[in-house]
């Protein structure tokens, strides 16, 4: 099968599957393909574990449609048409059910008061002592460069002011029991973006988070990270650790 036709197919599945699940009658009826050809490729993807059948219906969930995406942006697919078939929740619940199963505590969409002003992170994780401040992006690639540095720019600096007010959140988050946390910002986007670190924030696909998580405390010394102590009675300081030039 031609890279072509598997773009064409996996975006068009992708859409059907908008809300996790369509028929095969439909599905061939929006794509212009044979059934035999609809078959044979759907029976690749159900052994792959990117769907799963009963009877006449195709079924997706939350993981599959994200290695579905994944699977057809390596094909060509334009990533804007194929981040359209994810909604930006389902980007974020993904990440953090991956945060989740390599023993992180999550919490989407956390939000909180510093300086006058309201801020959130879209996936904030913990396992002692880290805490992961994670931007959830569906792609970075395209951009161009200022606006991708504004961006990490942006969220390091959330990510400091949160930092800095650990200690009057660490109730909220469950920290009970910490003495110290390691802050990082990081990015999580559809695709491996080109370059992979950003002025020293670490830009992961959701594919290759699981191994980015396996071994992130060895590389903390080339990142920006903030290490906040949190003794019981002292008040939290927080010293920034950029990426050596």
């Amino acid at each position: 099968m031609s890279l072509l036709f598997e773009r064409k197919i996996l975006t068009g599945l992708l859409k059907a599957l908008r809300d996790g699940s369509v028929s095969m009658y439909s599905l061939q009826k929006d794509l212009h393909v044979t059934r035999k050809v609809l078959e044979e490729f759907l029976g690749k993807m159900v052994k792959n574990e990117l769907v799963s059948q009963k009877d006449c219906m195709i079924y997706a969930s939350l993981s599959q449609k994200i290695k579905l995406a994944a699977r057809a942006v390596e094909a060509g697919a334009d990533l804007e048409h194929v981040s359209r078939a994810l909604s930006w929740l389902e980007f974020e619940e993904m990440a953090a059910k991956v945060f989740e199963e390599n023993g992180f505590a999550t919490r989407l969409r956390f939000r909180f008061k510093a300086e006058d002003k309201f801020w959130e992170i879209d996936v904030l994780a913990y396992r002692r002592p880290l805490i992961a401040c994670a931007e959830c992006k569906h792609w970075l690639r395209g951009l161009g460069e200022s606006s991708i540095l504004k961006i990490i720019e942006t969220h390091v600096e959330k990510t400091k002011v949160f930092s800095e007010n650990l200690e009057s959140l660490s109730g909220r988050i469950g920290l009970k029991g910490w003495d110290r946390g390691v802050v990082l910002p990081m990015a999580i986007t559809l695709t491996s973006p080109l370059g992979g670190v950003y002025e020293g924030v670490p830009a992961v696909s959701i594919t290759e988070l699981p191994s980015f998580l396996s071994d992130v405390e060895v590389h903390l010394g080339g990142l920006v990270n903030f290490k906040v102590s949190l003794p019981p009675s002292k008040r939290v300081y927080a010293q920034t650790t950029l990426r050596k030039r």
